[in-house]
């Protein structure tokens, strides 16, 4: 019985037919996971640079960071290009036309942020800003809260790159 469980020298040569075969099975599967990991270190750059930008602003006087975070995404309809988007979220005890002041805001059409979205619990207005040259949101609560305190949120966003084979723009 034990010499059903050993193997032949000669039983263990592939033919050339074979070995051609898992050649290729490497290189189908083994392309598009290189693909993959180079385009996604490619859009993890390009995201931390967006990042960078936005969290690297000097906040304004009596102005703490609460939140950020920051993400890959797509918000085409196809899947075939990526966005990246950075979020900040500060509070502070400055009015709310100071914040529009010392941001330069202007009032935008916009009426929901783009990607995931912020919860907020209040009523808010989106104003356009500029950071690094990049059009960004300003999302600020239509009201101060009787304590003085404000939170808003900055949005910063860039894209449109091609998603290459980045699961996360698809």
């Amino acid at each position: 019985m034990h010499h059903f469980l050993q193997l032949h020298p000669r039983q263990l040569r592939l033919s050339g037919c074979t070995l051609v075969v898992i050649g290729c099975a490497i290189l189908v599967i083994g392309c598009p996971l290189l693909l993959g990991v180079r385009d996604v270190r490619s859009h993890n750059l390009q995201l931390a640079r967006v990042a960078d930008s936005l969290y690297g602003l000097a906040l304004p006087p009596n102005t703490i960071e609460l939140h950020r975070t920051a993400y890959v995404a797509s918000f085409g309809g196809s899947g075939d290009a990526c966005d990246y988007v950075a979020e900040q979220t500060l509070q502070t005890s400055l009015s709310r036309s100071a914040i529009l002041t010392y941001y330069q805001a202007s009032l935008s059409p916009a009426t929901t942020p783009y990607g995931r979205g912020i919860a907020r619990p209040d009523a808010a207005q989106y104003y356009r800003i500029r950071i690094d040259g990049l059009l960004s949101n300003l999302i600020v609560p239509t009201e101060q809260l009787a304590n003085g305190m404000m939170v808003f949120t900055l949005q910063l966003t860039d894209g449109r790159d091609d998603a290459g084979f980045d699961i996360r723009c698809l």
